[in-house]
């Protein structure tokens, strides 16, 4: 892919600093996703790299994959 996307492999520390190293670490996800983080609690996420509001973990999309839920990825905690 031309974005670089496939080069992650799921991979979510790959992912999140792909994202970033393009500047689009705050663009809108295609569909507004609730996660379920590993603390426990749900949030909703709207953006291609979030934290979660309650302990910190970092989670991220890629712009082509941000409207299917499985291809968020976890890049640990305030990462």
């Amino acid at each position: 892919m031309a974005c670089g996307c496939g080069s992650t492999n799921g991979d979510g520390k790959k992912i999140c600093d792909l994202v970033r190293s393009k500047g689009f670490e705050a663009m809108p996800t295609k569909v507004e996703h609730t996660i379920e983080c590993t603390c426990g609690k749900e949030f909703k996420m709207t953006q291609l790299v979030q934290d979660c509001p309650h302990c910190g973990i970092t989670y991220a999309v890629t712009p082509c994959s941000s409207d299917k839920k499985e291809n968020i990825a976890s890049c640990g905690e305030n990462y």
